[in-house]
């Protein structure tokens, strides 16, 4: 009778735990889609370790922070500087994605249309490594929160403590600071300051948002010319990068045309820019030539 006791006690046990797991609602992203192969449960089991459901989300948004190596302690110490563009969909439409390196130091910056969407870019780019899900939730879980820093905030360092990272949101715009050795003191200072420019802008609707983005405009090429005009409702000192493409694939944009080189017949072409507050504007045209 005990035996059978215990194995009803632990028959029930299990069945509770199942069905708890059960009714755990999954953690669905609103407005950013996961990148294709991101394992859902892995997603799940650090946002809630995270209490990714909680994250405050305010109503003000921002634009883009003027990123610098001037915003360095020790901007002297930078010998080597690059930096690269590209967008991030978010409710099928286009935002800006910059990332600059100074030495060993690397600085991500994504502007997303709401602080939920922001959220959950941070969120899966918290999860997009080869670490054991066991190994990252603990990582994640003994992570430092800094004080006043972003809505959410996350400081990690490697046991050596020559590697900082810190990955925080503030309202719409996810911010990702990593640095090696000497520059790993920079950290967290260059955080505090990129989170002060954000501060410091006047809060825009989603609406303002939304009409700050530059249009992109593609005309149809002139007869037997090989290039597709575009033009941009922003002026030339505020883009910061301009990608064109024809058929998916990078095609030179000099002096507002698209050139289409060798192709013939129908192509597509493609115009994305992103300005220096990193909104972003795209417009595709299906020419013949």
């Amino acid at each position: 009778m005990k035996r059978i006791h215990v194995a009803a006690v632990l028959s029930a046990l299990i069945l509770t735990v199942a069905l708890g797991q059960a009714q755990e609602p999954a953690i669905r992203f609103e407005s950013f889609k996961r990148p294709e192969g991101m394992q859902e449960d892995r997603i799940r089991a650090l946002g809630q370790v995270l209490g990714f459901r909680e994250w405050p989300e305010r109503e003000g948004l921002f634009v883009g922070p003027a990123v610098s190596r001037s915003l360095l302690r020790e901007p002297a110490l930078v010998s080597r500087e690059a930096r690269a563009c590209t967008t991030v969909t978010f409710n099928d439409l286009p935002w800006g994605k910059c990332e600059w390196s100074w030495n060993e130091l690397d600085v991500e910056v994504v502007l997303a249309p709401t602080a939920r969407a922001a959220q959950e870019y941070m969120l899966s780019a918290m999860t997009d490594n080869t670490l054991p899900t066991e190994a990252l939730v603990g990582i994640y879980k003994r992570a430092e929160r800094p004080a006043g820093l972003g809505s959410v905030a996350f400081l990690t360092r490697s046991r050596s403590g020559d590697d900082v990272r810190v990955r925080f949101t503030r309202a719409n715009v996810a911010l990702h600071i990593r640095a090696t050795g000497r520059m790993s003191a920079e950290v967290l200072p260059l955080a505090r300051r990129l989170d002060a420019l954000l501060l410091s802008q006047q809060p825009l609707t989603a609406r303002q948002l939304l009409e700050r983005r530059p249009a992109v405009t593609i005309s149809r090429p002139a007869r037997g010319k090989p290039a597709v005009p575009f033009n941009l409702s922003v002026p030339k000192d505020q883009v910061m990068e301009v990608h064109a493409f024809v058929d998916g694939q990078t095609a030179s944009a000099q002096g507002g045309t698209v050139s289409l080189g060798e192709r013939k017949g129908e192509v597509e072409v493609e115009v994305t820019t992103i300005t220096r507050d990193l909104l972003a504007g795209s417009a595709r045209l299906k020419v013949t030539f």
